[in-house]
């Protein structure tokens, strides 16, 4: 929420030896229309629409997501897919992830939180967590981000563990949005 893809593949640069068809797409909706590539803002999600437009529109995120990987899975040869978010990114990360175990074998989050299960505005179920027990998790998250505390990644943690999923933890030194130190 408020970034870009053009901001987020810059750190495409910082993987080692990276043997990956890196994707970036974009938030569908415009937070503000400033002109630029570095500049403009989006967000994967709609506020303030009530929950049946919510739950809709997170469900085409979700289509669009899922439209992406097998147009490129059309393209080249692809093994595994990842899917990979930063903040709201990785929110709709776990959730699309969950929700297609069978299409995506991992999820990398950093600085995040997990969409509400059954909650009013949420497309994510206590369901999706169980069948998605074969996706593996990978969760990074700065000690100092004031934006979403550590302590949502930790309990995050603890929740995937008692789950029983693969699970990767990090913690680092540094604020929302320092996740390129964890790519290395």
């Amino acid at each position: 929420m408020g970034g870009n893809s053009e901001g987020f593949i810059s750190h495409y640069d910082k993987l080692k030896n990276p043997q990956v068809i890196y994707v970036t797409p974009e938030g569908q909706y415009p937070l503000s229309m400033h002109a630029g590539p570095q500049w403009h803002r989006r967000t994967w999600s709609v506020t303030e629409v009530g929950k049946q437009a919510w739950r809709s529109a997170d469900q085409m995120v979700s289509d669009y997501i899922l439209r992406t990987i097998k147009k490129v899975s059309g393209e080249y040869k692809i093994s595994d897919v990842y899917l990979m978010g930063f903040s709201q990114g990785a929110v709709y990360a776990y959730t699309i992830g969950l929700q297609n175990p069978d299409k995506i074998r991992g999820v990398i989050g950093f600085s995040e939180y997990l969409m509400d299960i059954e909650g009013d505005k949420s497309i994510l179920t206590q369901q999706d967590i169980e069948d998605g027990k074969d996706v593996r998790i990978f969760i990074a998250h700065g000690i100092d981000a004031a934006a979403i505390k550590v302590e949502t990644a930790r309990k995050l943690k603890t929740m995937f563990e008692a789950q029983g999923f693969d699970l990767t933890y990090a913690e680092f030194e540094g604020r929302h949005g320092g996740q390129s130190r964890c790519l290395q």
